[in-house]
């Protein structure tokens, strides 16, 4: 089994943007079967969709991220945690680092990558940071950020597969969509609906 995990750090990153962002990049590159998520986490421990994952996770299965630091806060929990997953029969995919098989490098080697993604990750934070303030220099109501997929199709195929006309896996993959969008979308859809009854009701 391959799981997925995305972690929105704090209320810095934009949940749209990211989120779709990491999402993309897991069915794409990492090919997972499912995906877990934690929505602005502010500290190492308020991870209960992780803390889950990890419990879930089995010799021969494959956890895939699209960043290292979305697996701890900082190297030494990234590198503790990666070589317990190692040692577990647990394959661990970085896409960052370029998607190779961690279980192949020394202790020494393993180490050495992980220090030097947390220094490539240091300087591109303030590379980042750099950018950003000088384009609210010249244009204080600039924003960063792109819109989030809008996914129009979106009802047909709820429609479909709640009318058992069509699974829910051959849905998310004609729309390119990831299991955590469908659910939000499905409650969205569905409080929609309860609010539309609501006011029939008061009429």
């Amino acid at each position: 089994m391959i799981y997925g995990y995305i972690r929105i750090r704090s209320k810095f990153e934009t949940i749209s943007k990211s989120f779709d962002k990491q999402c993309d990049r897991l069915k794409n590159e990492g090919h997972v079967d499912e995906i877990h998520a934690d929505i602005y986490v502010v500290s190492s421990e308020a991870t209960p969709k992780f803390d889950k994952l990890l419990t879930i996770l089995k010799p021969g299965d494959t956890l895939v991220v699209t960043d290292m630091f979305r697996l701890a806060r900082n190297e030494g929990d990234a590198l503790t945690l990666i070589r317990s997953l190692i040692v577990k029969g647990i394959l661990v995919r970085v896409l960052g680092l370029g998607d190779f098989d961690m279980r192949l490098l020394s202790p020494e080697l393993l180490d050495g990558v992980i220090k030097s993604a947390a220094e490539y990750r240091e300087i591109k934070k303030n590379s980042i940071l750099e950018y950003i303030m000088t384009k609210i220099e010249l244009d204080p109501e600039w924003k960063d950020g792109r819109p989030g997929k809008e996914f129009p199709d979106f009802p047909k195929y709820y429609n479909l597969v709640k009318a058992k006309k069509m699974t829910m896996k051959k849905a998310l993959e004609e729309l390119g969509m990831c299991n955590s969008i469908w659910y939000k979308r499905v409650k969205e859809i569905e409080a929609n609906a309860a609010e539309s009854k609501e006011e029939e009701k008061g009429e």
